[in-house]
């Protein structure tokens, strides 16, 4: 408590000195250690107890978060950057890097973390996939800490409330095998035409692109790091896209999606919506208010590309699609101005343990480190519940991560994603152009 109060004098003081107050002046205090996250009204006392056990067993730093809104977090980032005035730990993602239009020279704004001798063997423990996710230049500036992935869940008691309408035998709820992306439509104009159920998109649009671009294996950006949709298969892909955006029964939840439901937990529980994506900590809410209220919840397998009989359309073949659920990663950054790294490096560590990385499970992120995923993707410590677990299996075993982009390239894609979901061009014309930008990538 007297910590507390101290840091908060210290906040008052440094206020009152202008000269301090424009550098950050809490940032100099060398007992408190900033960290800044995204917030949320369920998530800040999730968080809240990690700062009380990380205080636990380091007792001479003080933790503050300093938590804002998904899309202020962001757009502020680059300022409190180059201001200098960010906190000595930061919360990104993927998309927030891409945003951060990021040249090689200004890896110097960052600490590489896989050159930190302190965190040598929390950085072993990372799965070796996604260690180097997050680089500008040859500099590795985040180490991840969780992995979102995303599989499609469904309100069960709703979905009973309107199969009637469905012809006999089609698309079961608790199918195991991928959707293809017309059978997805098909399912959407039988549903939402004469119940006017619509299905949620928990994802952004850009992603669910993502997810029929990858599956009919025509990825949006190939592993080596060009265009891998200019073809027919991909022609094919975008425009399966194109016709399940413009079936009219898809609404975006999130704000980051254009959408107006918000929170995908009270989208479905609200019979807002009958199916979304969820994450892992969002499917964990809706199964414990689904075991709870005796109503059930239902997943269903990720997407994949459906194949040229389901297309009726010979010049637009696609072979052998997969499964695909979307992932990025969620991890932490180090400014290299920040005057507390020795204790920034600690709380990474602590971050990577098994214990947090388990509870991080709980209600946010797949683990990052291997041995917190295996226990999660094996089930072994037997603490998940089965659909759950079930649902994310699926999702593991096919799991698809974007590479992280330039804000040139995202603009680039942007527009042409936005005239692709409009039909003033067509999924073929979507690939052509998309590869004109390769230049920025």
């Amino acid at each position: 408590m007297m910590k507390k109060l101290a840091t908060a004098l210290a906040s008052v003081l440094c206020l009152t000195t202008i000269g301090f107050a424009a550098m950050g002046c809490a940032r100099t205090d060398p007992d408190v250690l900033r960290v800044a996250r995204w917030s949320s009204t369920a998530d800040e006392p999730r968080m809240e107890k990690l700062e009380a056990d990380f205080e636990a067993m380091y007792p001479d730093i003080d933790l503050e978060w300093e938590f804002k809104e998904y899309s202020t977090h962001f757009s502020t980032m680059r300022q409190d950057l180059m201001g200098e005035s960010s906190a000595d730990v930061v919360f990104i993602n993927n998309w927030g890097l891409s945003r951060l239009n990021l040249q090689d020279k200004d890896a110097n704004m960052f600490v590489d973390l896989s050159q930190v001798g302190e965190l040598a063997d929390a950085w072993e423990t990372i799965l070796p996939d996604i260690r180097n996710m997050m680089t500008v230049g040859d500099s590795v500036i985040a180490i991840p800490v969780g992995i979102v992935n995303r599989v499609p869940v469904i309100n069960a008691t709703l979905w009973e409330s309107v199969s009637s309408v469905l012809p006999d035998g089609k698309i079961p709820y608790d199918r195991t095998e991928a959707f293809t992306g017309y059978e997805l439509v098909d399912l959407l104009e039988d549903v939402g035409t004469d119940t006017n159920v619509l299905m949620g998109l928990n994802v952004t649009i850009s992603e669910a692109l993502h997810i029929f671009l990858a599956s009919a294996g025509a990825p949006m950006i190939g592993a080596d790091g060009k265009i891998g949709c200019n073809n027919e298969i991909g022609y094919a892909a975008a425009q399966q896209f194109q016709d399940f955006m413009r079936s009219g029964w898809v609404v975006p939840y999130s704000e980051s999606g254009g959408g107006t439901y918000g929170d995908v937990t009270n989208a479905i529980i609200e019979n807002k919506c009958l199916a979304g994506w969820a994450n892992f900590g969002t499917l964990r809410n809706l199964s414990e208010y689904y075991e709870n209220t005796g109503t059930e919840l239902a997943t269903i397998a990720p997407f994949k590309a459906a194949d040229a009989e389901d297309l009726g359309n010979p010049n637009y073949v696609i072979k052998e699609s997969k499964d695909v659920a979307y992932a990025d990663c969620n991890a932490l950054y180090v400014p290299s101005f920040s005057r507390n790294k020795d204790k920034a490096y600690k709380f990474i560590e602590w971050f990577l343990q098994k214990e947090q990385q388990l509870y991080y499970a709980s209600w946010a992120d797949a683990p990052a480190t291997s041995e917190a995923f295996e226990i999660v993707t094996t089930n072994a410590d037997g603490n998940w519940p089965e659909k759950m677990y079930a649902s994310f299996k699926i999702g593991f075993d096919n799991m698809y991560i974007a590479p992280v982009t330039s804000s040139e390239f995202a603009g680039h894609s942007t527009t042409l994603l936005k005239q692709l979901c409009e039909g003033t061009i067509s999924g073929k014309v979507y690939c052509q152009k998309l590869a004109e930008g390769e230049k920025y990538l």
